[in-house]
């Protein structure tokens, strides 16, 4: 019986299938990575877009309808100046809180967003307050609102959004323009916030804000080079360059509460009256039914728009607000 006789692969045709197998798999490589830098540019593309678009339905969301907004671009303001929005605005303000009539101080809190440009976080500090009537003296700032904030700054702003990126706050209508770099290399090109322009050349929102149009521009840069030296070393007139690749929305909104004042739920104060021989400051009651008599509250000054020299400038943005769902100004009732 004859044995069979098993052949197999030399070792110069392994060798052969191994070169073939190699550049087959070179082949399919090269089309795999840049599809998968290509997946991976358009992920961070799209979590940075995510991360912008969160910062910009915040501050619309937090802002749009607000009863009263000020605006300090460049300086801390005071506890002096947060107070000035209540006692400019709701100076002797009052709300019914049951069926006898009597009038009562109305309560509510002040908002103060900060748009900080050294990390790019957004911070909120939060003031409580009572309203009181100037008519009937001074106003003792301690009773109106306290010196110390109720929630002290609180970052508004998720930790996740500040993994690969910043951002970075300026008031007004923008667009990022590139800057080349010295050696012209593409991956050393940055770029700087230019204003916005029309057709002919006018630069838009020429002047102060007002409640009818106003904008935060909101630029997200990596962190990995960040903002240059220059723009970070105190010398805050020069404008900072970001690193590319770098995104930039506009956050553009009208107060609606503001514009509508006349057409929204006003703010009432009891009526007073000087008595002409002892000159002694009296409410008013109708004769009817003895009730308080209330008067609307002339808002002096629900929009306002501050910004601060150069030399004085912090470059954040401070935004005092007050939301109507936070007054309890909804239980007076005019018969």
């Amino acid at each position: 019986m004859k044995n069979k006789v098993l052949k197999g692969f030399t070792l110069i045709e392994l060798i052969i299938v191994l070169a073939i197998f190699s550049i087959i798999l070179t082949l399919v490589m090269s089309f795999i990575d840049p599809a998968t830098r290509l997946m991976k540019s358009t992920s961070v593309k799209e979590k940075t877009g995510a991360y912008v678009d969160n910062v910009s339905e915040y501050l619309e969301n937090s802002l749009r309808y607000s009863k009263f907004v000020h605006i300090y671009d460049g300086e801390e303001p005071s506890v002096y100046q947060i107070r000035d929005i209540v006692s400019l605005n709701l100076n002797g303000a009052v709300t019914i809180k049951d069926n006898s009539g009597t009038p009562y101080p109305i309560e509510g809190n002040v908002r103060v967003l900060k748009m900080d440009n050294t990390d790019g976080q957004i911070y909120e500090k939060v003031y409580r307050f009572t309203t009181q009537d100037s008519r009937l003296g001074s106003i003792d700032p301690e009773t109106l609102m306290s010196s110390a904030p109720v929630q002290n700054w609180t970052p508004v702003l998720n930790e996740e959004h500040f993994q690969d990126y910043s951002f970075y706050y300026k008031a007004g209508y923008y667009n990022l323009e590139p800057v080349a770099s010295a050696d012209n290399r593409p991956e050393n090109y940055k770029s700087h916030l230019v204003e916005m322009t029309d057709k002919d050349g006018n630069v838009l929102q020429n002047g102060r804000p007002n409640a009818y149009n106003f904008s935060m521009s909101v630029v997200a840069y990596g962190t990995e080079n960040g903002v240059n030296a220059e723009a970070t070393d105190g010398d805050v007139s020069t404008e900072p360059e970001f690193q590319y690749p770098a995104r930039m929305d506009t956050v553009s909104m009208a107060f609606i509460n503001i514009i509508n004042a006349t057409n929204s739920q006003p703010c009432y104060r009891q009526k007073y009256e000087t008595d002409p021989l002892t000159l002694a400051v009296n409410p008013v009651f109708d004769p009817t039914n003895h009730r308080p008599v209330f008067e609307p509250v002339s808002s002096a000054r629900p929009f306002y728009y501050e910004q601060a020299n150069e030399a004085d400038s912090d470059d954040n943005i401070y935004i005092v607000f007050i939301s109507p769902s936070e007054l309890n100004d909804n239980m007076l009732v005019i018969d």
